[in-house]
């Protein structure tokens, strides 16, 4: 139930992409026309609408997946507009926090939601009353207006294209359609938010709820490694979940006698910008093919200048590229 507050595409890209590997075909930069609003704030909590896209290229169709997020005078709904909706919740230490009451105009209920700065506290809700879970999430706002919308919604599909990089594994449908919007900007009046970092009160596990018929396999994957001496517990409220090791954020837990595939997250800074574009340049080396070195140059301006939330304007622009796809 986790409120959209960052495109999964930003942080997939984020997470996959560093040195890899050595094939190249060009080592020009990518260009970019962002207009930096710096520190200026966000729009406060009155009311304020921003989505968040998600395309996979990998299968046989383009799996598009996209969010809106709504905030009326402090109040947090998230809607589906294309795909399928999370089902699932969280548990902390201490509480539960799962999905309100319907909104007919703006989805679901997440909770309360303040925007100090450019920061949003996002206090999700309980229907127990925990309080334990905040999740602050830093954003910077950008102007993305003649921006190409090629590489700041598919910014990974960007770098394996202009490098050569796994080229073979784009379907058909998702080639032809990264090469319909090739030559399409964001209109005027574009701007997104730019995730800058997570932070979490608490460490917690997101639950996903699953079909009643695959309890069996879930138990079964729970007692795998429930047994496993080298599996790490981590203990919930009402819940025990395993993991696999410390480096695995993904395992299965039991919560009231019901058994979920987890996530893990965990207390303090989940997600940083900063630390991980300083990781990328700590990849550049004098010992490194010149196209190495140009390619991670690319992945770090792609970050600088990658988006998590639009506008309507803007997703109104992606939208429009998607219409014979979906």
């Amino acid at each position: 139930m986790k409120l959209k507050l960052l495109s999964l595409s930003i942080i997939s890209a984020c997470m996959l992409t560093a040195c890899g590997g050595s094939d190249s075909s060009s080592s020009s930069t990518t260009s970019t026309n962002n207009s930096n609003t710096g520190n200026t704030p966000i729009p406060g909590t009155t009311f304020q609408q921003w989505a968040a896209v998600d395309l996979s290229t990998g299968s046989d169709d383009l799996d598009i997946n996209i969010s809106q997020n709504t905030i009326d005078n402090g109040k947090a709904y998230s809607k589906q507009i294309v795909g399928e909706a999370d089902n699932s919740f969280i548990v902390t230490p201490n509480g539960v926090y799962e999905d309100g009451e319907e909104h007919p105009q703006y989805g679901t209920y997440q909770g309360l939601l303040t925007v100090n700065g450019n920061q949003w506290i996002h206090s999700p809700y309980s229907s127990i009353n925990s309080t334990d879970l905040k999740i602050t999430t830093t954003y910077k706002l950008l102007d993305i207006s003649n921006k190409e919308i090629f590489p700041t919604i598919l910014p990974q599909e960007y770098i394996d294209l202009k490098y050569n990089l796994n080229e073979s594994d784009l379907s058909a449908i998702a080639a032809n359609y990264i090469n319909s919007i090739k030559p399409i900007k964001f209109p005027q009046g574009s701007t997104c938010l730019q995730l800058q970092e997570i932070s979490n009160s608490e460490e917690y596990v997101d639950l996903e709820i699953d079909e009643p018929e695959n309890q069996s396999f879930l138990a079964a994957a729970w007692n795998t490694l429930a047994t496993d001496p080298n599996a790490i517990q981590k203990v919930f409220k009402n819940t025990i979940a395993y993991f696999s090791d410390d480096e695995n954020d993904e395992g299965f837990a039991k919560y009231n006698e019901q058994y979920y595939e987890a996530t893990y997250y965990k207390k303090g800074v989940e997600f940083n910008l900063s630390d991980i574009i300083n990781e990328w340049n700590s990849f550049k080396s004098s010992s490194n093919p010149a196209e190495v070195n140009a390619r991670i140059d690319d992945q770090i301006l792609l970050a600088e200048n990658s988006c998590a939330l639009y506008n309507p304007t803007a997703i109104t622009a992606i939208q429009n590229t998607l219409v014979n796809y979906q």
